[in-house]
C-alpha cells in the first residue's frame, strides 16, 4: 500500500484514488475507511475540491452522512460549494432540509439542461415547502407549462408532502399532455392506487413495463402490484 500511495505522488492523492475505486465498485465500506484519511494528511490546493468530494460521496454512499451532518452544517455555513451540491442534496434531502434545498438550488442554477433544471427547481421546493415555505412551490408550479414530465415530477413531491388531493390533479394534467411518457405513467398509477382503483394501477404498470421494457419501473410496480 506504501508503495501504491507514493506512486501517486503524495499520500492524499493515494487514498482519495482508492477510495474512488471502492465507490466505483461499489465498495462502500472499504471506500469508506480509505476516505476518512484523506484529511490527515496536507491536501494541495489543487486537490482540495476532489479530496472534500471524495470524502463527502464516501459517507453518502455508506449511508453515513447523519453522522457529519454537524461538519456538513459548518461546511456550507457561507453557501453551497458547487462541487459537493450533488452529494449534499443526496444525503440531506432526508436529514437536513435546508441544506438540500439550498444544494438542490445551487444544481439548478448550474445546470444547463432545461428540463433538468426543472427537476432540480422541484426537488428544492419540496425542501422549502417541508420547512413551511410554499413560495418556491407556487413559483416551480406557475412555471411547468406543458412539460408533462415536470407535471409528474412535482405529483410524487406533493404526494410526499401528503398534499394528495394538489398531487392527483398534478398527475391528471401530466396525463393530459402526454399519457405515455415514462414519468407520466409512474404517476397516474400512484393517483389509481390513492383512488383505490387497482385495475386501473394494472393497467399503468402493464403500459409502463409494454413501452419502456428495459427499464425498471414497469416490472418493479407489477410485482409490488401482484
Amino acid at each position: 500500500l506504501t508503495l501504491a500511495l507514493e506512486s501517486l505522488g503524495s499520500p492524499a492523492m493515494g487514498f482519495i484514488e482508492l477510495s474512488r475505486w471502492h465507490l466505483d465498485e461499489r465498495r462502500y465500506e472499504p471506500a469508506l475507511e480509505l476516505a476518512q484519511r484523506i484529511f490527515d494528511f496536507d491536501i494541495p490546493e489543487s486537490l482540495r475540491k476532489e479530496a472534500e468530494n471524495t470524502w463527502l460521496a464516501s459517507f453518502r454512499l455508506a449511508g453515513r452522512i447523519k453522522s457529519i451532518l454537524p461538519q456538513i452544517r459548518e461546511m456550507v455555513t457561507d453557501g453551497i460549494p458547487e462541487h459537493l451540491a450533488y452529494n449534499l442534496f443526496w444525503g440531506c434531502d432526508d436529514l437536513d432540509f435546508e441544506i438540500a434545498s439550498k444544494a438542490a438550488l445551487k444544481l439548478a442554477d448550474t445546470e444547463k439542461n432545461g428540463h433538468r433544471k426543472v427537476w432540480w427547481r422541484i426537488s428544492a421546493a419540496k425542501g422549502r415547502a417541508r420547512l413551511g415555505d410554499d413560495t418556491l412551490l407556487e413559483e416551480v408550479e406557475a412555471d411547468l407549462g406543458d412539460f408533462a414530465e415536470g407535471w409528474a415530477r412535482l405529483s410524487f413531491v406533493l404526494s410526499s408532502l401528503k398534499r394528495f388531493s394538489d398531487a392527483d390533479r398534478a398527475a391528471l394534467k401530466a396525463h393530459e399532455l402526454d399519457p405515455k411518457e415514462l414519468k407520466v405513467l409512474s404517476s397516474m398509477e400512484e393517483y389509481s392506487l390513492r383512488q383505490g382503483v387497482l385495475d386501473g394501477a394494472f393497467e399503468y404498470a402493464q403500459k409502463l413495463h409494454e413501452l419502456y421494457p428495459h427499464e425498471h419501473h414497469g416490472s418493479e410496480r407489477l410485482a409490488g402490484l401482484y
